[in-house]
């Protein structure tokens, strides 16, 4: 199983988030914005990263942008239920600068579980080992 760094500002997405990962085996680590969560990320590793783009402090593509310098290996699901903010699309935005996979909240659990699945074959096939942040 995988370690996961779940950062959102919205507590009860980020719990729900965490709730749905654990439920099947995976050991997560949660942040509430991006300047905490990348924190987290340089103290403990994480294998995949899932954030919400629109946080206060550092922003999810702030996060993400910060990241492909650290390590552009990382999975990252990018996750918003905005489809707009301002005439930016942030998922769009998210996949720019280096997110894997992209949901648009509200998401089903089976929706992130297979995100989540997905990554770790598409991390385990191109030889990226997991842990690799760590």
């Amino acid at each position: 199983m995988a370690r996961i760094l779940v950062v959102d500002d919205m507590e009860l997405s980020r719990l729900s988030i965490s709730a749905v990962l654990e439920g099947f085996g995976h050991t997560v680590i949660e942040a509430t914005d991006g300047v905490s969560g990348l924190e987290k990320l340089k103290m403990s590793g994480a294998d995949i990263l899932v954030t919400d783009m629109d946080m206060p402090n550092m922003s999810g593509d702030q996060l993400i942008e910060r990241l492909g310098q650290i390590d552009p290996y990382l999975p990252i699901v990018a996750i918003s239920g905005h489809d707009d903010l301002g005439g930016v699309r942030p998922l769009e935005v998210a996949r720019r600068l280096g997110a894997w996979t992209v949901l648009r909240k509200p998401f089903g659990a089976d929706q992130l579980v297979n995100a989540v699945n997905s990554l770790m074959k598409q991390a385990a096939a191109s030889g990226a080992p997991l842990s690799a942040t760590a």
